[in-house]
């Protein structure tokens, strides 16, 4: 198992990193057990922001449409959990589509 490596945008290397994990992850769908997961903790979303985890091609899509929120990534290989900052987020229940 990979050990977990810390990503920042003060990293020198962020931007080329990032471009790696949506690279390994583009077109990744998983097996029965994949996942992502958003956790909307109202503490962290009054420190400004949220965390998003996923082991699929959620990754590459979050990546592609919102990496200038990416506060933090802790890459362990098999997955990504990304600490976003509240400026890039809408809100949980805009994930579902409204009824008619």
């Amino acid at each position: 198992m990979q050990e977990t490596r810390i990503l920042t945008p003060n990293d020198k290397d962020f931007d080329k990193a990032i471009d790696e994990i949506r690279e390994r992850f583009h077109g990744c769908g998983g097996d029965e057990e994949s996942e992502s997961h958003l956790c909307n903790n109202k503490q962290d979303l009054k420190d400004g922001y949220v965390y998003f985890w996923s082991n699929n091609k959620d990754v590459a899509k979050l990546i592609t449409r919102s990496k200038k929120y990416i506060l933090e990534a802790r890459d362990m290989g098999y997955a990504v959990q990304f600490k976003m900052a509240k400026a890039g987020f809408r809100n949980v229940t805009s994930a579902f589509k409204v009824a008619k």
